[in-house]
């Protein structure tokens, strides 16, 4: 026996589906949705109108703490979620620092040459003192460069020490919390986690293209 003579394919089931029991809107994960967009030609193959499809909401829970930190270094809960912690130190540390000072030393350069000349000009016994003068600069930028490399190093320690307890709290062992943490352990600590879950379901009703909702729980 055929088992397709009984049963639709995975492929055909949300045409079945909606054949037998039209539907104006479905609501679903981001996988599924995915999968959904995909057979669109089926639906105008079968001349079955298509649903609306949209995916649900997803609330992370974050601490008050944790929350502070994302503030202090404008990350956002998509970038927690998709990127690397080296991705994330890149983002807050992004600039080239040897570049930096460089830029600043041909600046200078050019800036010191025409009143090197001058002054060379006027007063050949000059010479050394100017010399003396553009070499001390030269090294005070460079030992500024170095203290300005050691705290970035510094800041960097700290930093990812942030970051991991960020990506622990909304990214638990490297899956979107809710499939990792039950939102019961949240209700059971926090009295109005029921209140504000009801109070983004509403918003997403208006606005469903916001997909990730933050609740901030003290705590």
């Amino acid at each position: 026996c055929n088992p397709t003579r009984i049963s639709s394919s995975a492929l055909l089931r949300p045409i079945i589906q909606d054949y037998l029991f039209p539907t104006l809107a479905y609501v679903g994960g981001e996988t599924e949705i995915d999968y959904l967009n995909q057979i669109d030609p089926l639906y105008n193959f079968y001349k079955i109108p298509q649903p609306i499809f949209f995916e649900r909401m997803h609330i992370v829970c974050i601490p008050a703490k944790i929350k502070s930190y994302l503030d202090e270094y404008s990350f956002t809960i998509n970038e927690i979620l998709i990127y690397s912690k080296e991705q994330l130190i890149r983002k807050t540390f992004s600039q080239d620092t040897k570049n930096i000072f460089l830029d600043f030393l041909d600046s200078f350069d050019q800036l010191f040459s025409p009143l090197e000349k001058k002054i060379k000009l006027l007063d050949k016994t000059l010479e050394k003192p100017v010399i003396k003068t553009k070499d001390n600069v030269r090294h005070s930028i460079s030992v500024l460069q170095d203290k300005y490399e050691k705290a970035i190093i510094e800041k960097s320690k700290i930093l990812d020490a942030r970051i991991k307890k960020i990506q622990t709290t909304i990214r638990p062992m490297e899956k979107p919390q809710e499939r990792i943490i039950s939102v019961l352990s949240f209700i059971s600590h926090y009295d109005d986690l029921m209140h504000q879950l009801r109070n983004h379901a509403k918003d997403h009703v208006s606005d469903p293209k916001t997909i990730y909702r933050e609740i901030i729980i003290n705590g």
